[in-house]
């Protein structure tokens, strides 16, 4: 209900700001796509996003394994020596982002974004102590991405910018919950909020339009820069392609 309160202030409030103009679904990217369109000289545009996640299935590389080979799998933090004692069934995730842009000029816009991420993971355990299945929750605030948008090209049939940014290690990445081994476990990579590093950020947008349609491409590219993080590992590079 208060995911629906917020939406509909923010959407009655956007109408009145720009009456006087026309915004079309086709002027911005789906949810998930940040960057994804500039604004004139002088604009500030707040928003807010919700959004939600579920994921399922383990993979090998492209090769789908089932609960048992997971567990049945040498652990590598113990050397290969033992085995894993749980395997992760499900995994779900609300985001509520939080974003901002600001115009000085046509050809230049400055962003920044974060999100408070709400995870819950189910667990199955190995079956010599009882196979049952488990959850563990983690909140909080993610990492906080600023970032530049500098237009490239803008007529009637293509506009394209480029995005060049930092994402700040704002979110956690010591979140704990309660366990079946402890009490107080740190969770996996998955269940935290942030990365723990300073991230390089690039990203291409391209927008075409073909009589009716309108296809759109954004490329977006992320390397940490400031090694591995307190908790002594690092994310590897991240190379996406939307369409």
């Amino acid at each position: 209900m208060f995911n629906f309160l917020v939406l509909t202030i923010l959407v009655t409030i956007s109408f009145f700001i720009n009456a006087h103009e026309v915004h079309l679904a086709d002027s911005h990217g789906p949810i998930s796509i940040m960057g994804d369109h500039m604004h004139k000289k002088g604009k500030v545009m707040l928003s807010y996003r919700f959004g939600q996640m579920k994921m399922n299935n383990v993979a090998n590389g492209r090769k789908k394994i089932d609960t048992n080979s997971v567990i049945s799998s040498p652990n590598g933090a113990s050397n290969n020596l033992g085995n894993y004692m749980n395997a992760p069934i499900e995994m779900k995730m609300n985001m509520h982002m939080f974003g901002g842009m600001y115009a000085p000029s046509d050809n230049l816009n400055f962003m920044i974004m974060t999100s408070y991420q709400e995870k819950v993971m189910t667990h199955q355990r190995m079956p010599m102590v009882g196979g049952s299945r488990f959850n563990v929750n983690s909140s909080g605030i993610s990492d906080t991405r600023i970032s530049s948008l500098i237009n490239l090209f803008n007529n009637d049939l293509i506009k394209t910018h480029i995005g060049t940014g930092l994402s700040l290690p704002t979110g956690s990445i010591d979140k704990r919950d309660s366990t079946p081994a402890s009490s107080n476990s740190r969770l996996g990579y998955s269940m935290q909020n942030g990365t723990g590093t300073y991230d390089l950020l690039f990203f291409f947008n391209n927008i075409n339009k073909i009589g009716k349609f309108k296809i759109g491409e954004q490329l977006l590219y992320k390397k940490a820069l400031s090694g591995n993080n307190s908790k002594n590992y690092k994310y590897g590079d991240v190379f996406e392609l939307n369409i």
